[in-house]
């Protein structure tokens, strides 16, 4: 990433890279195709808020790359607070469709193991591949978000260590 690179540059550059329009950008964020282009020309800095819903609708709801573009977009706007809260805290990781989604996966396993659903109906054995494709990339998501998590604690225990 080059020195000058900023936020609105930075956005650009991943909006084109998923060939989105700012009105489609706009759209998967819930904000206008205006503020899309006010961010991208430096005339406006979104909220927190904005900027975790761009991150979002810009990794294609893929969490590991969303939290990587998330940082990125809180270190170009110089938001130090929420910088800290996410290192420090797992706020970014409390989404509830993932956790509610999490809730269900120990006894969706279990039932896939043994041909069934979650509300007891057989499932084919194709359906079963898929269904165990997607628990084991559940686990893996949230293997790498805990990883995320402990890395931040750590940290911060080094930065109040180093900064007391």
């Amino acid at each position: 990433m080059s020195n000058d690179e900023n936020f609105g540059s930075y956005l650009k550059k991943l909006r084109k890279e998923n060939n989105k329009t700012t009105r489609e950008l706009g759209e998967l964020a819930g904000i206008s195709n205006a503020s899309i282009s006010q961010f991208e020309n430096g005339k406006r800095k979104p909220s927190p808020q904005v900027v975790k819903n761009l991150a979002r609708s810009l990794s294609n709801y893929n969490l590991i790359e969303e939290r990587k573009i998330y940082m990125r977009f809180l270190e170009l706007l110089d938001y130090k607070e929420e910088i800290e809260r996410a290192n420090n805290y797992n706020s970014y990781i409390d989404d509830i469709e993932f956790e509610v989604a999490l809730s269900q996966l120990i006894p969706l396993d279990d039932g896939v193991t043994n041909g069934f659903s979650l509300n007891g109906d057989p499932i084919e054995s194709h359906e079963q591949k898929v269904l165990n494709a997607f628990i084991e990339s559940m686990k893996a998501t949230r293997e790498k978000q805990m990883d995320f998590y402990r890395q931040g604690v750590e940290q911060g225990k080094k930065e109040i260590h180093d900064n007391p």
